[in-house]
């Protein structure tokens, strides 16, 4: 997998995975389309997806993954381009805020402490189909077990790749929507 790493992306990207086991990036084909480049560690192999997306995608695309930025700010990784979020904690509520296209956007993240573990809600807009709620919570599950991934937490690795393939098939949903 390194050659093909090293074929595709160049030296300095696969010594990024090589030295973290994670690498998430891209490249364009003129005109035609754009390849997104996933390689990570999986149950202790070597995994690489690559999507092809067309070239003429909405500027506006689902995030990818969150992660902590070079100088220790949130940052969402979106096809186009990376979006620095600011996060809030208040005693019982988390909050994300960004800013795209000039508009500002914000989704808070109500939390409930309990024997079991931690309750997370999410409260939904007005007028939402509880169709698309259930993927909205489908895919804020998923995205949460990601972030607990992406702080350290321990999480079980089906657990993991179910949340990644959730995430797939969302980003997949929200990338073929016409004038989104």
């Amino acid at each position: 997998m390194s050659k093909l790493l090293l074929e595709i992306v160049g030296d300095e990207k696969l010594q990024q995975f090589e030295k973290t086991g994670d690498l998430d990036t891209s490249i364009g084909l003129e005109g035609l389309s754009r390849i997104r480049i996933n390689a990570y560690v999986a149950n202790e192999r070597r995994c690489l997806t690559l999507r092809i997306l067309p070239a003429n995608l909405p500027r506006w695309t689902a995030h990818q993954t969150v992660y902590r930025g070079d100088v220790g700010r949130w940052v969402e990784r979106r096809l186009a381009g990376d979006i620095p979020l600011d996060v809030s904690v208040e005693e019982r509520r988390v909050s994300f805020a960004w800013e795209f296209a000039e508009r500002p956007f914000q989704v808070h993240f109500d939390l409930e402490e309990s024997e079991a573990g931690v309750r997370v809600t999410v409260p939904m807009p007005a007028g939402i189909t509880t169709e698309r709620a259930t993927r909205t919570a489908d895919a804020i599950e998923s995205e949460l077990v990601l972030l607990s991934d992406a702080l350290g937490a321990k999480v079980e690795a089906d657990k993991l790749d179910r949340a990644r393939q959730t995430m797939g098939r969302f980003h997949l949903e929200v990338y073929s929507r016409k004038g989104a």
